[in-house]
């Protein structure tokens, strides 16, 4: 219950539940949550994050994670990704996945002491009874590995949290209508399960299927592709309106117009 701070306590993220929300969240919820505690609340600092492997074309590196077989996690879990907010430092979103993002926003507000908002999910769906119901969704930690790596080059690492003195990998420094897209994006894809098992008797193997093979090339391919350095276009732009040579030029390869090679 939301009136029962005490009966919630801090447990891992990769809990798998149905979340029920009576009420959208919102800055004042967080307040409630935090009023038996202090608000930190300060400007982090954010280092670039550095991938453990080389990605040197993210198409590729999409290729490569749809085609994966998924793992044993990926099997496992179900739930939502989210996009979190802090309040006085804007810019930078707090991206991941939950199986009760409710829970994981309080975790968040009460474990690092943050004014904490919530861009993504939109608690809006309502059930007949009236309760607000978030949709889970199956293989959420692939659906997390798709997002961030479509989201790499804006990773940061938050540096000694002051709230919980821990580093935090998993912000970026991007729009919040960017990273909703592409959350969404690969949560959709998900729900029309492209993934089957084709492992032997006793042994699991989910494939992607044949007709996502078929269209991997458009799958592979980043809602916003990464825009070309402001020097590549700057040239570009100068190329563009330098004179180009006239093609009634008397004088090519070094011959004249009769043909014959000048002296």
């Amino acid at each position: 219950m939301l009136g029962d701070r005490k009966a919630v306590t801090h447990v891992d993220p990769d809990h798998h539940q149905i979340v029920r929300l009576p009420l959208p969240l919102s800055l004042s919820l967080v307040h409630f949550y935090l009023s038996e505690s202090t608000i930190v609340n300060p400007i982090q600092k954010f280092k670039p994050y550095v991938s453990k492997t080389i990605i040197r074309n993210l198409s590729e590196s999409l290729r490569e994670l749809l085609t994966k077989p998924l793992s044993k996690s990926d099997l496992k879990f179900k739930g939502s990704i989210y996009v979190f907010w802090q309040q006085g430092n804007f810019g930078y979103l707090k991206i991941g996945r939950s199986a009760n993002v409710r829970r994981r926003f309080k975790e968040w507000s009460d474990q690092c002491k943050k004014d904490m908002g919530i861009h993504f999910p939109d608690f809006t769906r309502e059930t007949s009874d009236g309760e607000r119901v978030l949709e889970e969704v199956a293989h959420i930690c692939r659906v997390e590995a798709l997002v961030h790596l479509e989201l790499l080059e804006h990773r940061k690492i938050e540096e000694k949290c002051p709230g919980c003195s821990r580093n935090h990998i998993e912000w970026f420094q991007v729009s919040d209508e960017k990273a909703i897209a592409v959350a969404q994006k690969w949560m959709a894809w998900m729900r029309t399960e492209p993934y089957e098992n084709r492992g032997t008797e006793g042994e699991e193997k989910w494939v992607l299927k044949a007709r996502e093979m078929e269209r991997l090339g458009e799958l592979s391919q980043p809602l916003f592709p990464k825009l070309a350095p402001e020097s590549q276009v700057r040239e570009e732009r100068l190329a563009s309106l330098r004179p180009r040579a006239s093609s009634s030029t008397p004088w090519r390869d070094g011959k004249n117009k009769l043909g014959r090679r000048s002296i």
